[in-house]
């Protein structure tokens, strides 16, 4: 159905949080990595820190969308949410996570539109009090879950609303 292609990491244009496999409709079927060798006493020591500083920052006792949006230049999200009270808000099953706000957790039967509003009704908010129009970071795909109303949000990440 299509062409296989096998690219360098050039090609690929990686960047802090952003690649061509963002903008192009391709699917990676598998990759490629050259590692370096290392002790293995060293690489348990920064995995077990890695991990140490996920569970003190992330909400991984729920399932969640992971980080929702793009950090805006100079700013953070997680404070703006929180600075709007909006912990623990929660539409439907989604929730803004009580931990990092910049997370949406799925606390109990979350619908994707539960979440898409949750998203959107985040970005009003912030867009009203800080003048800041968020992106999300997520990647949302398909409509099927959208109530009519939201039908529009199917590029969430792209378009900012008049």
């Amino acid at each position: 159905l299509g062409e296989l292609l096998r690219l360098p990491a050039e090609a690929l244009e990686f960047g802090y949080r952003k690649s061509r496999l963002q903008t192009e409709p391709w699917i990676v079927a598998g990759i490629e990595m050259e590692l370096q060798p290392s002790e293995a006493e060293r690489v348990l020591a920064l995995m077990a820190h890695n991990q140490y500083l996920r569970e003190l920052k992330q909400p991984l006792a729920f399932p969640s969308t992971g980080s929702v949006f793009k950090r805006p230049p100079g700013k953070y999200v997680g404070p703006m949410v929180e600075g709007l009270g909006l912990k623990g808000y929660r539409i439907g099953g989604a929730m803004v996570s009580e931990k990092h706000a910049g997370f949406i957790v799925n606390a109990g039967n979350a619908r994707a539109s539960d979440v898409l509003r949750l998203i959107q009704h985040i970005r009003e908010l912030v867009r009203s009090k800080y003048d800041v129009w968020l992106e999300t970071e997520v990647r949302i795909l398909g409509d099927d879950a959208l109530p009519g109303e939201l039908a529009s949000y199917s590029e969430l990440g792209q378009v900012a609303p008049a």
